[in-house]
């Protein structure tokens, strides 16, 4: 009785825990280079910015080329 009561209590988590770790990540990888190919949620650093992509590239370099890559961060000026 108690078993069936903490599986029937505990499946809707579960089942919400198994959405959030199908979920796409976040990817920090280093700064940019032209050989290396991006997945889908890959982040760079290029030219002191941070930039993001959603689809998967290779040799499209940071803010140009379309629309592969997003500003994220922007490098600050120097004071």
């Amino acid at each position: 009785m108690i078993g069936d009561f903490v599986l029937k209590a505990t499946a809707p988590l579960k089942n919400r825990i198994k959405e959030l770790e199908s979920r796409a990540t976040l990817r920090y990888l280093g700064i940019w280079d032209a050989s290396r190919t991006y997945p889908p949620g890959s982040f760079v650093t290029h030219a002191g910015s941070i930039w993001h992509t959603d689809a998967q590239n290779s040799g499209i370099r940071p803010g140009e080329g379309g629309n592969f890559w997003r500003l994220a961060v922007k490098r600050g000026g120097s004071k």
